[in-house]
């Protein structure tokens, strides 16, 4: 069985409203805030754009940096690449496609004057997001092929299959 290969739009809006929603009424400990203060020295040594923000390539560039130091993600929807092509599918959104997608909804609310430090932010936030809670899926996933709960308690060779299983789901690309 092959995988589902698509993100739904309201999933992609879903994810982008929780992330607004945590900047409101945040503090200095709050995701947000971490990810700017990760994301203020690249965005300081990038050029800037005539309104004084990053422009489409540059927050591509910046994102990139900033996922491939954080967590070593290449994520292939922040290639350069995958701008010429359809991304509003009624079939939904590629996955390769989500980091794109989400930077062009962005960029029509901003209006085209580019992206400030705390948009980038968001969109970084966004984006993680999304991963970390398809990652939360699949290793659910593992874990039900081995007829355990999340909350069992593992011994070494129990963990070891689960990881082997979902990380073989992760390459091949199956839906467990």
């Amino acid at each position: 069985k092959v995988m589902n290969e698509h993100v739904t739009e309201e999933d992609i809006k879903t994810s982008l409203l929780e992330e607004v929603e945590r900047e409101v009424g945040s503090g200095p400990s709050s995701r947000l805030h971490q990810m700017e203060e990760i994301l203020k020295p690249i965005y300081a040594a990038l050029p800037k754009n005539e309104h004084g923000n990053l422009g489409h390539v540059t927050v591509r560039y910046a994102l990139h940096r900033m996922f491939v130091a954080r967590h070593g993600w290449n994520i292939k929807g922040l290639a350069p690449s995958v701008g010429g092509v359809n991304l509003s599918s009624p079939a939904g959104v590629l996955k390769d496609q989500v980091p794109a997608y989400i930077q062009d909804l962005f960029e029509q609310r901003l209006a085209g004057k580019g992206f400030g430090l705390r948009d980038l932010a968001t969109l970084a936030a966004t984006v993680e997001h999304l991963i970390h809670e398809e990652a939360v899926v699949k290793l659910g996933s593992a874990f039900s092929v081995h007829e355990l709960l999340p909350t069992s308690v593992l011994g070494e060779a129990e963990a070891d299959d689960i990881l082997d299983t979902y990380m073989m789901s992760f390459i091949l690309g199956e839906d467990l």
